[in-house]
Order: structure tokens, then sequence, then C-alpha cells
């Protein structure tokens, strides 16, 4: 019973940002009970632009996320960050004078008082900041109520400068913007906020010596997170510096160990180098920690398939390939397992899958060539 109404407090919750977000923006606005972003095993609930997604397991109903486009103008930002701590309180005050006005049935009463606790607590709880981050089902990460609430403050002191860049990267003018952060950041002590979004911009356009250089820049007046940490070990690995990422890549993960992002990137760095079974051992913890992410099930077959164990990458790769029958690597992948077991038929099938599906995965016309029926 305590589970069920913690339940409706998360529903309550999340339209408590949806509906201002539906309000301000003409985008779809989705909300998710009981995962952060997945829709596998759900029940999906479609009215107009709002989108539900109901986990078929209730008992994971006491966590939830609101997704919507970006929001122009700050204090419409904070309504919708303070509208789902806000709905928790407002739905329990009514519900709080009804119980203490009317003498009604014990167990009616005990529901209420259960459901006026969680939602006393969702209010609290929420507000109050948190530097962890939580991780989503997409592999990106948000911060609770309360701390994104302080970013949205710290975002209203930003220079003007950094909206220039902002919208120059929406417009996917991502030179321009570059051109534009770096006659800052290169002359001056910046805010972190702009040395993070020059470094997107530069992600964008693969420029990963000069991410590196940004990053080295913000160290020069600022404590490195572990999410920057996290891109200077990515920026090392595009660059074939392999000891440098993993070095900087482990900083990352001891903070955030339950990061699966983290642990993918970490796992590919691994298979870069030759150590398959570090590679596993990455892959299968990012899989624990979040099933739903595609790499860390490629990454971890590639991994099986180096450590001699073909049958069991298979099994991986048929049921990623259910879900995702146009994934081009998977059947890449797919080839090579069998091909590792001598099955040429099936491994030439699977690579010509590849092919059609724009696979440009090194040595596929070779794999093709070489697995061919006479």
């Amino acid at each position: 019973m305590v589970m069920i109404l913690r339940s409706f407090t998360t529903l309550f919750h999340e339209l408590g940002h949806a509906i201002p977000a539906l309000t301000f923006s003409s985008d779809k606005v989705k909300v998710y009970i009981g995962t952060y972003g997945s829709t596998d095993q759900v029940l999906p609930l479609k009215m107009g632009r709002l989108e539900i997604y109901f986990k078929f397991n209730i008992l994971a109903w006491n966590t939830g996320m609101c997704s919507h486009g970006r929001t122009q103008g700050l204090w419409k930002n904070f309504i919708i960050v303070l509208g789902g701590p806000v709905a928790s309180l407002l739905i329990s005050v009514p519900l709080f004078v009804f119980l203490i006005n009317n003498a009604i049935n014990p167990l009616i009463s005990f529901g209420i008082a259960i459901f006026i606790m969680a939602a006393s607590l969702d209010f609290i709880s929420n507000l109050i900041p948190m530097g962890k981050q939580i991780n989503l089902d997409g592999g990106s990460a948000i911060f609770n109520d309360g701390m994104q609430l302080i970013l949205l403050f710290k975002r209203s002191r930003l220079p003007d400068v950094y909206f220039e860049m902002e919208k120059l990267i929406d417009e996917k003018e991502y030179v321009t913007a570059i051109e534009r952060g770096r006659s800052i950041i290169l002359n001056q002590k910046s805010e972190p906020a702009l040395y993070d979004l020059m470094i997107t911009a530069l992600f964008a356009v693969h420029e990963y010596e000069d991410i590196i250089t940004a990053l080295k820049l913000k160290s020069q007046y600022y404590e490195l997170s572990p999410h920057d940490y996290h891109q200077m070990g990515i920026a090392h690995t595009k660059l074939n510096h392999f000891e440098k990422a993993l070095k900087f890549l482990n900083q990352a993960i001891y903070k955030h160990y339950d990061n699966a992002q983290m642990l993918i990137d970490r796992g590919y760095l691994h298979l870069q180098r030759s150590d398959p079974h570090a590679a596993f051992d990455d892959c299968n913890a990012a899989i624990q920690y979040n099933p739903a992410l595609t790499k860390a099930v490629l990454y971890r077959s590639l991994a099986l398939i180096r450590l001699e164990e073909p049958e069991d990458a298979l099994h991986d790769l048929d049921v990623l390939i259910k879900h995702e029958p146009d994934n081009a690597l998977a059947w890449f992948y797919l080839g090579m397992a069998h091909e590792e077991l001598k099955n040429d038929n099936h491994a030439f099938d699977s690579y010509t899958m590849a092919k059609q599906l724009g696979c440009t995965a090194h040595g596929l016309d070779y794999r093709l060539q070489l697995t061919e029926p006479n």
C-alpha cells in the first residue's frame, strides 16, 4: 500500500513539471513513471502533446522524470522546475485539511496520512540541492530539482556572450560559436559554463586537440569535475592517446562509478588498447546499471569475440537485433561471431545486411569476400 501511494506522488510530481512545460512550449512533453527515460516494457498513454510511459513493474514507480524541449525565459524555467515539488505539496494540503476535519474509516485515514507524508517527503527531498547526478537511461545525467534551481539562478547571471554562443550552437553555427568563445576564454578568466559551451561546440566539429586545450584553460581557474575528466578522456581516445585517456576516464569513474556512459567509453578504450577482459568488465557493469544502452551490448559482444567466446556474443547480438533490426554495427559483429564459429554462410548473410544498412566498419568488404559462398 505504501509503495502504491508513493507511486502516485511520483505521478503528481512529474505532472507538476509537465503541465507548465506544455503551457510554455509547443513541443511534446514526455513523462516517464518507473524509469529515467526508457520505453522498454512500458504502458504508453498519449494525450495530444503529452505522452506518459508507465513501467509495467509498479514497484519501480518511485522514480520518474519529465522530458521536454528547451523553453526560453528564466522565469518559465523556474516555474517548470518548481512545478514538480509544488504539485506534491498542493495535493497534500487539501488532503490534510480533509483528514483533520472529518471522521473517516481508519484504514482510509491511514492511507491518506501515508500519502501526505510521501508527498511532503517528495517536496523536501527534491528541493534540497544534491550534487550527485541522476543517470538517465539514455546515457546522459541530470541533477535533482533543487540543484537545477541553483543552476538556473547561476545561468541568469551569465554574460551575454554565453547566450550568443548558445544561440549559434542551436543554429549549428559551430565554427562561429567557437571563434566567439575563443576570443573570450583565451584572454581572461571566464565563467565555467562558457568553457563548457565552447567544448560542446568543439565536440560537434571533432576538434579534439582544442577540447583538451579548453579543459586545460578551465583547470587553471577551477577544479575539474568528473564530467570534465570524462570529456578529456574521450578527446584523448579520439586522438589515440590511450594511456592518457585511461588516466582521465579512471578519474571520472572514481567519482561516478555507476555512470553507465562513462563505463561504456572506458570499455571502448580498453578495446582500442587490446584489453578485451577489461572491456568486458566495464561493459558488463554498464549493462547492470543501465540495460537500455545499446553500445554497452555492442562493445561487450566485441569483447567476447576477441576473448574467443563467440557463442556468448551471438546471444547478446541476437537479442539486440530483435530490438534494433536496423543496427548496422550489430549485424557486422554478428557476422564476426559467425565467422569465428566457421559459419561462413551465416557470416556472409550478416555482413551483407550490415552493408545494406550502411555499415562503414573497417574490413567489411574483405570479410564479405572471405565468406562469400563459392
